[in-house]
């Protein structure tokens, strides 16, 4: 997460100085205001996410003695959503700064942070919860609602 922050500051710089001009490059308007878009859609799901999970929040990858699995809110469709809102964060950055060190950097990033903290995330969460989390895993998306166009009449419980 400092590697992330850093590309926090270099869009700072980017928004505030010309000391990373060398490194823009052209693009176009509309994917800029897309990129906002998206950045406003990425922090409504970040407070959302942190509403939801209330106490159970923690920095650092651990449960905490009596917490429960979190399964209401956002966590009913995708099981990290703040990883979610980070990742749509950096994608609307990526597209809203037209600049290798304020835009796409941060997505390179964050990428690389939730494809190893992620397994950590579910592995002990799996140790904790057990069977609950392996049916809830089963029945949410990891970073994006899991999508289905049609219900067995077994999986509704219909013979």
């Amino acid at each position: 997460m400092g590697a992330w922050g850093l590309t926090q500051i270099a869009a700072v710089l980017y928004g505030t100085t010309s000391w990373l001009a060398w490194a823009d490059y052209p693009w176009p308007t509309s994917l800029r205001w897309s990129g906002g878009v998206l950045y406003a859609a990425a922090i409504a799901l970040l407070w959302r996410s942190h509403a939801d999970l209330g106490r159970a929040w923690s920095p650092r990858v651990e449960v905490r003695d009596g917490q429960t699995l979190v399964t209401t809110g956002v966590y009913r469709h995708i099981r990290h959503p703040m990883y979610a809102a980070h990742l749509l964060w950096s994608l609307g950055q990526a597209l809203m700064l037209p600049n290798v060190l304020a835009g796409p950097v941060a997505l390179v990033v964050m990428i690389l942070f939730c494809r190893t903290r992620i397994p950590r995330e579910e592995d002990l969460m799996l140790e904790q919860f057990g069977r609950h989390y392996q049916r809830y895993k089963a029945r949410t998306g990891c970073l994006l609602p899991r999508i289905t166009l049609w219900r067995s009449s077994k999986a509704e419980g219909q013979h």
